[in-house]
């Protein structure tokens, strides 16, 4: 699943919330797409990083300028949050700027799944 759609999904879930991943039965962008894609983690905010990075690996990449104030963030995980909590973007706003960069990540073509054979 996509990060972007993840944040999209888990969206529908409950209202926004900022500084936290959740709070009263709402989430953040990152939340959202935790929640959305089964990560589980407590009240206190703690995940397991292995399973987060595992599934949403973008999130971990080195990320542009905010598009905002144009302050660098170190990761796109990092801007995602700084988008929530600083400039409070919609979640669904955040989720169409990630999908920015899935669009480059993503290979041209799937890869073969047999070889083709000359007859």
């Amino acid at each position: 699943m996509k990060i972007s759609d993840a944040i999209r999904l888990g969206s529908m879930l409950g209202p926004q919330c900022f500084g936290v991943l959740e709070e009263f039965g709402g989430t953040c962008a990152l939340g959202a797409a935790y929640r959305a894609a089964g990560i589980q983690f407590s009240g206190e905010n703690v995940f397991n990083p292995d399973q987060v990075y595992g599934t949403f690996p973008l999130l971990n990449a080195v990320s542009p300028a905010c598009p905002e104030c144009e302050q660098g963030q170190a990761t796109v995980g990092i801007c995602i949050a700084h988008l929530n909590d600083r400039h409070v973007w919609t979640r669904e706003r955040i989720a169409d700027w990630v999908g920015t960069f899935e669009a480059i990540e993503e290979p041209s073509c799937a890869p073969m799944t047999s070889t083709p054979t000359n007859r």
